[in-house]
């Protein structure tokens, strides 16, 4: 086809001619190339220069694990310090226990209230009311205070700082309210003796360690001495 120099053109693709072989073929030979000779560089011999602190390395290496561990013995000794110990504990206030001196009366006070509820109510227009076997008990426990200089809190709490005690209630008084306790066991219709007893001892135990005097058991037989008797002799 014109136009298209020994190619042939088919299916839009073109399809090189294949290129003529000469008559003569070349050996193998005759088409050597000429060998480079390769250079060998030679070796650079650095000059090792002696180090005192590479041999000091190496002969420890090689030195025998008893004399380094006698070696490390030694250092340790020499340098070694103590560590500070810091104290983190939190410090420990004292603190002085203060009774609630209401409280402790009113424990008291609940024990002849069972007097009035169970027996005394039962009578009409019965003499001594409650309120007054109870003032009378307030009374009576400052007087008894007041004989070992520790009635100030109690005092303080019952609005008896400026108040004149009667002079009753510091000669071998009994109060109403162990009165009415022993009768109430006479009778035996309640026998509160013991129980109250108890709470007006622990209130005046609780009373005077609260202005710093402490009340020993020998004590409390001294100060309640009459109302033992008056308790357990009827």
């Amino acid at each position: 086809m014109p136009g298209v120099d020994g190619a042939v053109k088919l299916n839009n693709k073109v399809i090189a001619p294949k290129s003529k072989t000469t008559e003569t073929e070349l050996t193998v030979s005759e088409f050597k190339l000429p060998i480079e000779e390769k250079v060998v560089d030679e070796p650079i011999v650095e000059e090792i220069v002696e180090n005192p602190i590479v041999e000091e390395v190496e002969n420890a290496i090689e030195t025998p694990f008893e004399e380094v561990a006698e070696v490390e013995s030694e250092i340790s000794e020499v340098v070694e310090i103590e560590p500070q110990i810091v104290d983190k504990q939190p410090k420990i206030i004292e603190t002085i226990e203060v009774f609630d001196i209401k409280k402790e009366f009113d424990k008291a006070t609940m024990v002849i209230k069972k007097a009035y509820d169970k027996v005394f109510s039962k009578s009409q227009g019965f003499k001594p009311e409650f309120g007054e076997t109870v003032g009378d008990m307030i009374l009576y426990l400052s007087a008894k205070l007041k004989t070992i200089n520790a009635s100030g809190d109690f005092d303080k709490v019952f609005g008896l700082v400026n108040y004149t005690i009667p002079q009753k209630y510091s000669n071998n008084y009994i109060p109403l309210a162990i009165k009415l306790a022993v009768w109430c066991k006479s009778k035996g219709v309640l026998d509160i003796c013991d129980e109250l007893l108890f709470e007006l001892s622990s209130v005046y135990i609780k009373s005077a360690k609260n202005t710093g005097v402490t009340i020993s058991e020998e004590d409390i037989q001294k100060a309640f001495f009459l109302e033992i008797n008056e308790v357990f002799n009827k």
